[in-house]
């Protein structure tokens, strides 16, 4: 199921919420799989979910196809006098011990947590031999993400459809060198994104010089309370529900997303082939309404952040060309203080300094350049509105296309 940037930080919410073993979890109201498992490791800390696509009361473990992994982060520290074990599992074993690895680059061994955490995705998998899987972490839950995946033996490689990381400090210089190369492994692979809001005080031990697990995405945030900001309460998004970036990670996450929501409709169409009754005009034009849909939500968001920098430099640019204009009328105040308006300006014109050089004739250029990204963008949204149409007429004719929305 293809999910939006604004989804996927509902989904690692949930990790935060009271669920239950074969509690429905929904994103937008669409049912995104049951809560099969809950992992709550009293000697460790770890609290994480395993939530299948279907219901655990009748799936066998060999039927399930997908699976999710949510990573709890910390319980907050102001709860240390409801659940003071919890908050010493959680910070004193773990949180404070592992920053300071992470900051002295290094350390004798993974904190308790951790290693919990490689133990749960290993066991999983196995659990689940058939399934894709797709992990979710928050702080110390990005911590718990970003050790075991790196600590995946190889063989599981390949099932993993997605790691998705959010504001945790960064574990690479206390992986050993097997995991460190997993994880460069993976990252190369375009399966791993590490999502940092750099107003958070958390994530912590990343730079340009430093190697991290999985892609770094910088979010552009908004500044809000401490506490709300780690919360991801900063993250903005635009009307398609996609991280506002000009991290240049946001593109091999785009053509992640592509390429899985691709491989997902390639899945369909096989299954409607050999259904017997072979594939229907409305499937067959639904399922190329879907593939042309992700196909222009993926160069859509591949090109937005650029689009957004060019932009904003355009305006500046526009804003540049005024200031120059207006010191230099200001500069001919110095040079020409016995001269009349007139004769300043003509001196201007005989140097080919005039209003029309410096501001009109840039700023048309800058403009022109303006409105073409717009009319690209436009034209995107128009062309999405269209293939929704379609999706939504087949849909119509045959109602049990709508469990194939994504």
């Amino acid at each position: 199921m293809r999910m939006t940037d604004e989804e996927r930080i509902r989904m690692i919410s949930q990790s935060y919420m009271n669920l239950e073993v074969n509690k429905k979890i929904s994103v937008n109201r669409q049912t995104y799989g049951y809560v099969s498992k809950i992992i709550d490791n009293k000697k460790s800390g770890e609290k994480s979910f395993i939530i299948t696509d279907g219901n655990p009361k009748v799936q066998k473990p060999k039927e399930v196809k997908q699976i999710t992994i949510l990573y709890q982060g910390s319980i907050g520290i102001n709860k240390i006098l409801v659940n003071p074990g919890d908050v010493w599992r959680d910070w004193g074993v773990n949180n404070l011990p592992t920053a300071v690895q992470v900051i002295n680059e290094g350390g004798a061994t993974a904190m308790p947590q951790l290693k919990s955490a490689a133990h749960t995705l290993q066991e999983t998998m196995q659990m689940y031999p058939n399934a894709k899987v797709s992990v979710y972490g928050h702080s110390l839950g990005s911590m718990n993400g970003q050790y075991a995946i790196s600590d995946l033996p190889t063989a599981f490689h390949d099932r993993l459809e997605g790691v998705y990381l959010y504001q945790g400090p960064n574990i690479y210089s206390i992986l050993n060198p097997r995991q460190q190369a997993a994880a460069d492994k993976l990252t190369n692979e375009g399966k791993i994104f590490n999502f940092i809001d750099t107003r958070d005080l958390v994530p912590i031990g990343y730079s340009l010089t430093k190697k991290q697990v999985g892609t770094i995405i910088e979010v552009t945030s908004k500044k809000v309370k401490l506490g709300k900001q780690h919360m991801l309460g900063g993250y903005l998004f635009d009307q398609d529900g996609n991280l506002v970036t000009q991290s240049k990670g946001i593109i091999q996450l785009a053509k992640h997303q592509t390429s899985k929501e691709l491989d997902r409709l390639a899945e369909i169409h096989h299954q409607f082939s050999h259904s017997g009754k072979g594939i229907s005009s409305s499937q067959e034009i639904f399922l190329d309404a879907m593939q042309a849909r992700t196909i222009t939500l993926g160069y859509k968001q591949a090109i937005q952040s650029e689009i957004d920098t060019v932009v904003k430099w355009l305006n500046k640019e526009i804003e540049q060309a005024n200031l120059l204009w207006s010191q230099t009328k200001r500069d001919t105040n110095r040079w020409g203080e016995h001269l009349n308006d007139t004769e300043k300006m003509a001196i201007l014109a005989e140097n080919q300094v005039t209003e029309y050089t410096l501001v009109r004739q840039p700023v048309d250029t800058y403009e022109q350049q303006l409105t073409l990204l717009q009319k690209v963008q436009y034209e995107l949204d128009t062309l999405l509105k269209q293939i929704v149409t379609t999706i939504e007429e087949q849909v119509r004719t045959d109602k049990t296309l709508s469990q194939y929305l994504s």
